[in-house]
C-alpha cells in the first residue's frame, strides 16, 4: 500500500472540555470521552489515579477517522509546522 492510497489525517482544535467530553472547537468532533473512566470501566494498576486525560486546548489534534466514528490514532501538531501531505484540516477549520 502506497501512502498516497491511505485515508489522510484530520486536522482539529482542542476546545476546552465540556463535563466528559473534549470536542474540536470548529467543528465539533469528539476528541475525548472519559465517560467510561468517570464510570470506572477504565482498568488501571493499584495505586495508579492517573484521572481523565484532555487534550491541551488550542492545540491543533490529528485522527485518523471523521465523523461519529472515534478515532484510533490521534497526537499533537506542533504549532508552527505545516501540514503534512496527508494531513487536512477540518470541515469547520476553513
Amino acid at each position: 500500500m502506497r501512502v498516497a492510497d491511505l485515508e489522510p489525517f484530520t486536522v482539529h482544535i482542542a476546545a476546552p472540555p465540556i463535563g466528559l467530553l473534549q470536542r474540536c472547537a470548529a467543528c465539533q468532533f469528539v476528541l475525548t470521552d472519559n465517560t467510561a473512566w468517570a464510570e470506572g470501566r477504565v482498568a488501571v494498576m493499584d495505586g495508579d489515579d492517573t484521572g481523565m486525560s484532555w487534550w491541551p486546548a488550542g492545540e491543533r489534534i490529528a485522527t485518523d477517522k471523521t465523523g461519529e466514528q472515534r478515532a484510533s490514532i490521534t497526537y499533537v501538531v506542533q504549532a508552527g509546522r505545516r501540514l503534512d501531505d496527508d494531513e487536512r484540516l477540518c470541515s469547520g477549520s476553513n
